[in-house]
C-alpha cells in the first residue's frame, strides 16, 4: 500500500522540477564595449611601442607638430625643438598641415616626417586627425594613419590611435614677430576661400611686394603663413614726398605658402611691359599716406581686382598698412 504513495510523490516532484525549468528566464550576456584601438608603430620593419606623445599648434592655421617617443619626453622638448633621447629610444616627429586645391578644398595631411636628417617620402593619404586645439595640459586622442619610406632605414608605419598631451601654441621666432600690429582690413580670396591678410612689406628700392596671411617684418625672414602673394616687376612710381603712386601695375604675381607645400604657383604666359601677365592684369595696388611705426615707415595699400595664378582664382580687397623696407 506504500508503493503508490511513493510513486505519486516522485511524479509530483518531477513535474514541479519540469515546471520550474520551463519558467526560468533565459540567461543574457553583456559584451563589454571594445577599447579604443591602440597605435601600432613599425620602424625599419620592427614593431615599436610608443610610451608618450605630445602635440603643439604651429603659428599658421590648421598646422600642428606631433612628437612620439618610446622613452620619456616633455612638452618643453617639443616647444624648444631640443630632445633628450636615451640611447635606445625610438621616436617619430612629424608635421600635420593643410593643402589647398584649386577648387578651394582644404585637406589635412602629414606634410613632413623628420628622421635624423634622412630623406622621407610620405605615402599619399597619410593623415592625422586633430579633434581640438592642443591647449597646454589637455589630452587629445589622435587617429593616425601614416606610411612612409625612410632613406637607409626602410618603411615607417603608424596606424591606430594614441593619446597625446597638448603643449599649447608654438610662439613665432623673434625675428618674425613685428613690434606692433599693422592695421588691416584686407582679404584675399583664393580658390574660393577667403582669408584675412595680416602682413605686407614693400621693397622701397625695387617695388617688390609681399602680402601674407602671417606677420611680416623687414629683413630676410620669411613669413610662417598658409598663403603669401608676391609681386615683382614695376609698381607705379612713388612720390617720395607724399608716397602717392600713379600709373599701371605691371609685373608678375606668384603664390606660395604652407597650403602649397614646396611649390610656388606662377603663370607661364608672356609678360606685357605695360600690363604684366594677362591672368593678373586686373589686380591693382594703390599706395597713399606715409606713416611711421617701430619696425619701419609704412604706406597704406588699397587692394582690388581679380585674376588667376596657375589655375587658382584670386581676388583682392580692402586696405592694409605695408612696411616700406630698405
Amino acid at each position: 500500500m506504500r508503493i503508490p504513495v511513493i510513486l505519486c510523490v516522485s511524479l509530483v516532484a518531477t513535474a514541479c522540477s519540469s515546471k520550474k525549468k520551463e519558467e526560468a528566464p533565459p540567461t543574457t550576456t553583456t559584451t563589454p564595449p571594445s577599447a579604443a584601438p591602440k597605435l601600432a608603430v613599425t620602424i625599419a620593419g620592427k614593431p615599436v611601442t610608443m610610451a608618450q606623445a605630445f602635440i603643439k599648434a604651429l603659428p599658421y592655421e590648421g598646422a600642428y607638430s606631433v612628437y612620439l617617443t618610446s622613452g620619456k619626453g616633455s612638452c618643453k622638448e617639443l616647444l624648444d625643438s631640443l630632445y633628450n633621447r636615451g640611447k635606445d629610444d625610438q621616436y617619430v616627429l612629424f608635421t600635420v598641415g593643410q593643402r589647398l586645391a584649386a577648387s578651394g578644398t582644404l585637406t589635412n595631411e602629414v606634410t613632413d616626417v623628420l628622421r635624423m636628417g634622412k630623406d622621407v617620402k610620405i605615402a599619399p593619404g597619410s593623415k592625422v586627425s586633430v579633434p581640438a586645439k592642443p591647449a597646454a595640459g589637455s589630452k587629445l586622442d589622435l587617429p593616425i594613419d601614416v606610411d612612409a619610406e625612410v632613406e637607409g632605414e626602410g618603411k615607417l608605419a603608424l596606424h591606430g590611435v594614441i593619446t597625446a598631451e597638448g603643449c599649447g601654441d608654438q610662439q613665432p621666432q623673434a625675428d618674425l614677430a613685428p613690434k606692433v600690429a599693422l592695421p588691416s582690413t584686407a582679404t584675399v580670396t583664393i580658390g574660393g576661400k577667403q582669408v584675412a591678410l595680416a602682413g605686407a612689406r614693400r621693397n622701397a628700392r625695387t617695388g617688390d611686394l609681399e602680402l601674407s596671411t602671417g606677420p611680416l617684418v623687414c629683413g630676410p625672414a620669411t613669413a610662417l603663413a598658409n598663403l603669401v602673394l608676391e609681386f615683382s616687376g614695376r609698381l607705379p612710381a612713388v612720390d617720395n614726398a607724399a608716397y602717392k603712386e600713379s600709373g599701371p601695375l605691371a609685373g608678375v604675381w606668384k603664390a606660395r605658402g604652407q597650403w602649397f607645400g614646396p611649390k610656388t604657383l606662377q603663370n607661364a604666359s608672356m609678360i606685357d611691359a605695360k600690363e604684366g601677365q594677362a591672368e593678373t592684369k586686373s589686380l591693382t595696388v594703390k599706395s597713399s599716406g606715409c606713416h611711421a611705426c617701430d619696425d619701419a615707415p609704412t604706406v597704406t595699400l588699397e587692394l582690388a581686382g581679380t585674376g588667376t595664378i596657375e589655375g587658382y582664382s584670386i581676388a583682392l580687397s580692402g586696405t592694409i598698412d605695408s612696411l616700406l623696407c630698405p
